[in-house]
Parts: C-alpha cells; structure tokens; sequence
C-alpha cells in the first residue's frame, strides 16, 4: 500500500518510513489534500509510546536496518551541540566543548545527519550530554544502560520539562 507524505515532509519523515518498512514501501509526496480508500493513523495520544509492545517489530527493524551488519557504530562520548541552532543559544558552549573535547567527549551537531547516522552515533555511547531540547529525541534509540547527562536552565520558571527526559 503507497504511503502519501506531505511535500513539505523533512527528509528523516521518508527516512524512518524505509528503515521501519516489513517491505518495500511506495512514498507519494503529496500537496496539502489527501484522499484516501484507507488511512491508518496510531493513536494521537502519547501514552500509546509508553506500549512498547505496540511498536517493537517496528522499532527493532528500524535499528537493525540503521546499524546494518559490520557497520561502524560510535562507541565514544558524545555531546549534542546547539551551535547551529537559532533558539535557546547558550553563551559558553564552546568553552563547554573544549572542556569535553579535553575528556574524550565528542561534538556534534545533528542538523543534516541522516537518522540511521543518529542512532550509529548514539547507539552504543556510553555517555550522552546535552541541552535540553529536540536532540535527545534519539534517545530510545540508544541501548539500555547509556548515561546521560541534560544541561538545564537555571533561570527557566517551568519545571515540566525537568522530568521529560527521564521518562
């Protein structure tokens, strides 16, 4: 069955439909209006992410297919950079950088890597720092027992994010 995404869909939308396909998958990019004979949706509601079991099949074929066979997964530290970002700049991330680089901890910005790149690159680190924010989305994809470590702003009156991660 083709699978319709916008035309405005991100590259890694089309990307993580390949990599967590059973088979082949047809992708229309499609304008603004979809018709449909069948639309399947998952449930808008984030406890289904919480059903591991709902998603499993899918989510172990996406890894497998993301790592392959032989391929070079990183075994380093990683830092998730902001640099490139345009919002919540911190003023002393380079300093921090070189202060991790001096540790083993390496620096990278994920903007343009693919999203088999990402999880090769989290996968297996033993260790993962960064801000909070958008990168540690890769997070699930990292195997059980990674360390990680989330910068947070002192100065921010909301605690709701302060527990996003951890669960």
């Amino acid at each position: 069955m083709p699978i319709g995404i916008s035309d405005t869909a991100r590259p890694w939308v089309e990307e993580s439909i390949n990599l967590a396909s059973k088979e082949s998958t047809k992708i229309i990019k499609v304008g603004d209006a979809v018709f449909a004979k069948k639309l399947l949706l998952i449930s808008p509601h984030m406890h289904f992410l919480a059903r591991h079991e709902a998603y499993k099949q899918c989510f172990e074929r996406l890894i497998t297919r993301a790592v392959g066979e032989g391929e070079d997964t990183n075994t380093s530290p990683v830092y998730i950079s902001r640099r490139d970002s345009g919002r919540r700049v911190m003023r002393n991330e380079l300093a921090l950088e070189e202060a991790l680089s001096q540790r083993g901890v390496k620096s990278v910005v994920l903007t343009g890597l693919s999203l088999a790149d990402k999880i090769k690159l989290f996968r297996k680190a033993p260790l993962i720092v960064g801000a909070h924010g958008a990168g540690f989305g890769i997070l699930p994809f990292a195997e059980p027992g990674r360390k990680v470590i989330e910068i947070l702003p002192v100065h921010t009156p909301f605690t709701h994010h302060r527990v996003n991660i951890p669960n």
